[in-house]
Order: C-alpha cells, then structure tokens, then sequence
C-alpha cells in the first residue's frame, strides 16, 4: 500500500501470505536512533487459517521496535495473511528495515543423524563413468613450495615435506555444482570451509596438515 504521511508520521503496510506451520519475525536492522520504526503485526481479513503470535521478552501489542526483536507466530486451519505496517516517527527516507520471516523446520532433517530413507521407486541413477574426475590439486609444501597435480594426491607420506596448504580446481566444473572442502591445521585447530579454487590450510607458517 502507497505510503501515508500524518504530521510527520509516515505509515506503510504490505500483506504476506503464510501456509500453516511455525514462523520467527526479527527485527533485524537498525535504524538512527532519531528515526525510529515501528513495524506491527496483525492478522489480515484473507485466508481461511488463523494465527497465533508469541511476543519475545520486552516486545509488547506485536511491535517490533529494535534490533533483535523477536515474534514466534503459529498459523493454523488453513493458509492465512498477515498484516504489516511500519511506521516511521519522522518525514525522512532511510534504508529499507529488514523484517526477516523465517519458517521452522520441523521435517526429519532436524535430526542430527538425519539419513534420506529409500523409496519404493528407485531414483533415477547417475549413469558411471570411468573417467576420472578432473581436478586438479595446487599443494603447499614446507620445502618444494608450490606443486600442482592432477593424479589426485599430492605429497609423500612419511617425509618432512609436509603439506601446508592447497587447492582444488576444476575446470570442467558443471554449472549449479560444487565442492566444499577444510582441513586441520597442527596447532591451529579447523580451517573454514572453502569452495573450488580457493586455497585452505596456514601457507608458509611451517604448519602440517593433520587431516
């Protein structure tokens, strides 16, 4: 809805739609402290489902008001809307307020141990192949420096030429795929996790690769 100014007061709304299940509202910008928003929540007239809202510690009438602000809200019986109105306390224009709405997941991939359970009608199989995978590995070491392979390995085991850091690349990389990869680092704990072409491991601080 188009925006509505009263004596300095400027008052918006939109309409979501939400399906039955569990939702988090956050607050999750934060504006000027001489431009306060406010962004209300209420049931719309649409929809055959209700709603239930569950105000966090110090959120009051469904206002969110601050940084953190936190709404639990239940939609039950049926698809239902809500109602959002922000309203800003000053006649000026600032950054879009950020309202995250974040549905719960409640499906059994929750589970810590989560495994996908066959079904009756098999998936369609990826067809094998028996050519190789080509990457290509770009290695660290301690004493050779920078080695490239493209066999799969790369270091000896057993030697003092250990592995400080690496690589992956692929070149014939299919578009929506890719890897993600870490290491442990001797006295350096966990590395992030990295995706293709990025290297991973402590370069050059004299720091094995544990695993």
């Amino acid at each position: 809805m188009p925006s509505q100014t009263l004596d300095g007061l400027k008052i918006s709304s939109r309409v979501t739609l939400l399906e039955p299940g569990m939702y988090i509202f956050r607050y999750a910008s934060q504006p000027p402290a001489d431009k306060p928003v406010c962004i209300a929540l209420q049931q719309a007239p649409l929809g055959k489902g209700s709603i239930d809202f569950f105000p966090a510690e110090g959120v009051s009438k469904n206002m969110l008001t601050k940084l953190g602000d936190t709404i639990v809200a239940r939609v039950k019986g049926g698809v239902t809307t809500v109602l959002i109105t922000e309203y800003h306390m000053f006649d000026e224009v600032i950054d879009p307020i950020d309202l995250r709405i974040d549905r719960i997941d409640t499906s059994p991939a929750i589970m810590r141990t989560y495994a996908v359970v066959a079904t009756a009608e098999p998936a369609q199989a990826i067809a094998a192949s028996a050519k190789p995978l080509p990457v290509k590995l770009i290695a660290h070491l301690k004493k050779a420096g920078e080695v490239t392979s493209n066999e799969g390995w790369v270091g000896a085991p057993g030697t003092e030429d250990f592995i400080e850091s690496f690589a992956v690349e692929w070149a014939e990389k299919p578009v929506g795929v890719d890897l993600l990869y870490t290491c442990m680092v001797a006295g350096s704990g966990p590395c992030r996790n990295v995706s293709t072409g990025t290297f991973v491991g402590a370069k050059a601080q004299g720091l094995p690769l544990l695993c």
